[in-house]
């Protein structure tokens, strides 16, 4: 699970990362101009069990975080970096179904937390056009054969190259890096799989 809270936009935010790091551990992030750090003072062997509904509930006063997972505290944290912002939901390489999300205000009002599945712009989750106002370049999602998940990254182009890019990725110099795409192209019936190794 990832829950979002105080969003100043795509760059700025916190979250917290529920059975991150291939489901060995959880922790809080903050994201800061695009550069992501894990506040290490949040960092528990939480893993999350398949087929199972958790109660997440994140208490935030001031500069204070109090983060709970079925009423027990496991991360509470001071940090000034973002001091407002939005909030929302997601996943990260998996899938989860989130029910009765709201935002408890500190004067009693209860705000449901409307989830829109869709993504902006039709980019996925945690991804972002290279260039949005390139004309003749189209970023939709499709649920036609995806490979792990309901929908799929759908990137057309009347001839300028285009597509999506991450950023803030979290990498250690003199570390080996192993990673894969999934790639299927018009007039190809099968899957193309690329494992690149990267060292930074």
């Amino acid at each position: 699970f990832l829950v979002i809270f105080r969003a100043v936009d795509a760059d700025n935010f916190y979250w917290w990362n529920l059975g991150g790091w291939g489901n060995q551990r959880s922790a809080v992030e903050c994201e800061q101009n695009g550069m992501r750090r894990v506040l290490a003072e949040t960092e528990t062997d939480t893993t999350i069990e398949q087929d199972r509904w958790y109660t997440i509930a994140i208490e935030i006063k001031g500069d204070a975080v109090v983060c709970r997972l079925d009423g027990e505290i496991l991360a509470a944290f001071t940090d000034p970096t973002h001091r407002g912002g939005g909030v929302g939901l997601g996943v990260w390489a998996t899938s989860a179904q989130y029910r009765n999300p709201r935002i408890l205000h500190s004067d009693g009002r209860v705000e449901p937390l409307a989830i829109d599945p869709e993504t902006v712009a039709g980019v996925s989750a945690h991804w972002r056009a290279t260039d949005p106002d390139l004309p003749g370049v189209r970023c939709t999602l499709t649920e036609q054969a995806p490979l792990e998940s309901r929908r799929a990254q759908r990137i057309t182009s009347d001839g300028p190259p285009g597509g999506v890019a991450q950023s803030g990725l979290s990498l250690s110099a003199g570390e080996r890096y192993e990673g894969s795409v999934w790639l299927r192209g018009a007039g190809d019936e099968g899957r193309a799989r690329r494992r690149p190794d990267a060292r930074h």
